[in-house]
């Protein structure tokens, strides 16, 4: 469950990125909150585009980001949250399909920057 109802993000110059200008938090059926902090920026699933999908892309780019959970367990929190917005069996299952198998780029990008501070 998301504690805001609206998406709170601004559109960056050049049009690929997102700021976002509130906090955006996700209570998983886990047991985990997932929080992505105010001034985060994400690129909403690397598609550019709003939808019902944009929170849990947001997450998912922070969790992604951070690396605190495993690759699978940060797109599986994915899926849950998108459930959870309404995003449709086909359009979730899509989205959550590519995420796994191309989202391994993303993965490894992160973990090489994270490495390298």
């Amino acid at each position: 469950m998301f504690l805001c109802l609206e998406t709170p993000m601004t559109l960056l110059e050049g049009g690929k990125r997102y700021r976002l200008t509130a906090r955006v938090t996700f209570h998983s059926k886990t047991g985990l909150i997932i929080s992505a902090p105010k001034d985060f920026t994400t690129d909403l699933t690397s598609c550019h585009s709003e939808g019902l999908w944009s929170k849990p892309a947001i997450l998912h780019d922070w969790m992604y980001f951070c690396g605190e959970l495993t690759r699978k367990e940060s797109d599986l929190i994915f899926k849950e949250a998108m459930i959870s917005v309404g995003v449709g069996k086909f359009q979730r299952n899509k989205i959550y399909y590519g995420v796994r198998l191309f989202g391994w780029k993303a993965w490894n990008d992160h973990r090489r920057r994270n490495n390298a501070k």
